[in-house]
C-alpha cells in the first residue's frame, strides 16, 4: 500500500478453458450459501434480546454483500410476499427451457433458506436458476467495467488498430495479422476472462484475510483497515515457543498485558518559542508593506 513499507502478492488459480465461466459461476454459488448463512445468523442474533451487538457485522450482516447483486432480487421477492402473503411460487420451464419469473423464484428460495424452510426437492432447481443469475450479472458487470475502461480512454487504438495501452495483453500476441475487428474481440475476450478471474480471486482473497467484509461499516473502512493485514513486525503470541537445548520452552508467562494510555497535555512544547518567533517575524513583515505593492503581489 501506499503509505506502507512493505507490499504482499497472493497468486490465484486461473480459469482459463472454455468453460471458465460455469466454473467459476459453479464457486461463486458456494460464496451465495455462505452469505445465506451470514445473513440467518445475523437475522437470529438481531431477534435475540439480551445478545451482546457486533458492531457493523449486525447491520451489514443482513445482506448480500461479497454477491451483492443478489440483493435487490431478494427485496424484490420481499416486497411482492407483502401483498402475495398466502401465495408460493413453482418451479416451472416452458419447451424452450426458460424459467418463469426466474428472478422472483430465486428471490423466494433464498428466503426461504435464509428462514431455514427450504424445500430440498427443488435444490438442483435452485442451482440451476441461482447459476444463471450469477452468469447474467457477471455479465452485466463486465459490460459496465468495458464501458469504464473506454470512458477512461484505456481502450484507444493507433491508426493500424493497435491498442495503445493494451500492448502487453497477450492476446494481442495471436492477433498481429488479424482484422480491426478481430483484434477488438480478442482483446475483449482477454479481459472478460481477466474480470470473471479477477472477481472470484477477489472475494476469495477478502475472505482469506478478513473473513466477512459484513464486519466493516464500509468500502473506506475496509480500505483502511486492511493495512493491519501486511503492518510491518509482529503480533504478541502468548503461547509462544523457543527451542532451546533441542526442547521447546515457552518463553512467556502465558498472560497477556494491556497499557491504556491517557491523554496528557501538561507537557510544553520545547518548540513552540521557536514558532511564535517565526510568526511574529512574518506578521511585522506584513504590517511594514506598502498596500499597493501587496495588490500588485496579489494579483
Amino acid at each position: 500500500m501506499s503509505n506502507k513499507p512493505s507490499e504482499e502478492y497472493i497468486r490465484f488459480i486461473r480459469y482459463a478453458t472454455d468453460t471458465y465461466k460455469d466454473d467459476i459461476a459453479d464457486r461463486l454459488i458456494n460464496v451465495a450459501l455462505q452469505e445465506i448463512d451470514r445473513i440467518s445468523t445475523v437475522r437470529q442474533r438481531n431477534n435475540t434480546k439480551g445478545i451482546e451487538k457486533i458492531k457493523s457485522f449486525d447491520k451489514n450482516g443482513t445482506k448480500f454483500l461479497f454477491l451483492d447483486y443478489l440483493q435487490p432480487i431478494l427485496e424484490e421477492y420481499q416486497e411482492w410476499k407483502k401483498t402475495h402473503e398466502n401465495e408460493d411460487l413453482y418451479y416451472g420451464e416452458d419447451e424452450n427451457g426458460t424459467i418463469s419469473n426466474e428472478r422472483l423464484l430465486l428471490g423466494q428460495m433464498l428466503e426461504q433458506r435464509i428462514q431455514g424452510t427450504e424445500n430440498y426437492d427443488n435444490e438442483e432447481a435452485f442451482r440451476k436458476i441461482l447459476k444463471s443469475v450469477i452468469k447474467q450479472s457477471m455479465q452485466e458487470k463486465f459490460e459496465d467495467y468495458l464501458h469504464d475502461m473506454r470512458r477512461e480512454g484505456l481502450l484507444e487504438r493507433d491508426e493500424a488498430g493497435n491498442y495503445i495501452h493494451l500492448r502487453d495483453i497477450d492476446a494481442l500476441n495471436t492477433a498481429k495479422e488479424s482484422t480491426r475487428e478481430g483484434k477488438q474481440e480478442m482483446v475483449e475476450e482477454a479481459l472478460e476472462n481477466f474480470f470473471w478471474n479477477d472477481t472470484f480471486a477477489a472475494i476469495n482473497i477478502l475472505q482469506l484475510t478478513v473473513t466477512d467484509i459484513a464486519y466493516y461499516k464500509n468500502a473506506e473502512d475496509l480500505q483502511k483497515r486492511l493495512a493491519q493485514i501486511h503492518a510491518p513486525g509482529l503480533r504478541g503470541n502468548k503461547n509462544a515457543r523457543w527451542k532451546v537445548n533441542g526442547e521447546m520452552q515457552a518463553i512467556t508467562d502465558g498472560k497477556t498485558r494491556t497499557i491504556y494510555i491517557a491523554d496528557f497535555d501538561m507537557v510544553v512544547s520545547d518548540a513552540i518559542e521557536n514558532i511564535k518567533q517565526v510568526f511574529e517575524a512574518k506578521v511585522d513583515r506584513l504590517k511594514k508593506t506598502n498596500p499597493a505593492e501587496a495588490k500588485q503581489f496579489e494579483e
